[in-house]
């Protein structure tokens, strides 16, 4: 289950931090889930890795937004549960 307590203010923000990744995807013809795939944490294709992981990815790309932003982008993402993020509803909503 992702987390679903983001704000008014958060959810309208995370929009636009998607809306810049999106263009930045586009214009460069991205596709991210490879990327993400090698941190899968398990042979289960869980769908999800730590938000290091998911940092890093986001820095190789040169998608990384403001510190701040990629806090309210993981709590988007995140699983209530484990802490992870879940990249896959990342990367779909990303590559429309």
């Amino acid at each position: 289950p992702l987390n679903t307590n983001l704000t008014p203010d958060e959810e309208d923000r995370v929009s636009q931090i998607l809306s810049t990744i999106i263009e930045k995807v586009h214009k460069r013809r991205l596709v991210l889930f490879p990327f993400f795939k090698p941190y899968d944490r398990s042979k289960a294709f869980t769908r999800a890795c730590t938000k290091h992981q998911f940092g890093r990815v986001l820095r190789t790309l040169d998608l990384i937004p403001s510190p701040y932003d990629f806090n309210i982008l993981c709590k988007k993402f995140e699983d209530r549960e484990t802490g992870d993020i879940n990249y896959a509803l990342f990367c779909q909503m990303t590559e429309q």
